[in-house]
């Protein structure tokens, strides 16, 4: 199945009109959950730990999680229980002062 173009554009853009067309055909196909049903795992295994394949299979990734400390804590004891050897690092919020 081809990839559907950005749907992103202004309402009076050419490719939002196509966009739309694009929607409306797929909306006609039967098996359209099945084909996407087909696709969840090889697309959210690239970006959701133990779901699909194994995040040291994609070298094209930087993963990161925003949470509280328990939740990084928590994250690292899921890596260890589906096989992960991926390590958790903390980057804080003082990380990421904005200045002028």
């Amino acid at each position: 199945m081809k990839s559907l173009p950005c749907l992103f554009y202004r309402k009076n853009d050419v490719r939002h009109s196509l966009d739309q067309h694009h929607i409306l055909v797929l909306r006609e196909k039967e098996n359209l959950y099945d084909i996407l049903r087909e696709r969840m795992e090889r697309v959210y295994g690239r970006v959701l730990i133990g779901y699909g394949g194994r995040l040291s299979e994609y070298s094209d990734g930087s993963y990161f999680v925003i949470g509280p400390e328990k939740q990084l804590n928590n994250l690292e004891e899921y890596i260890a229980t589906v096989g992960e050897e991926q390590p958790v690092y903390r980057i804080y919020s003082r990380d990421f002062w904005i200045t002028k």
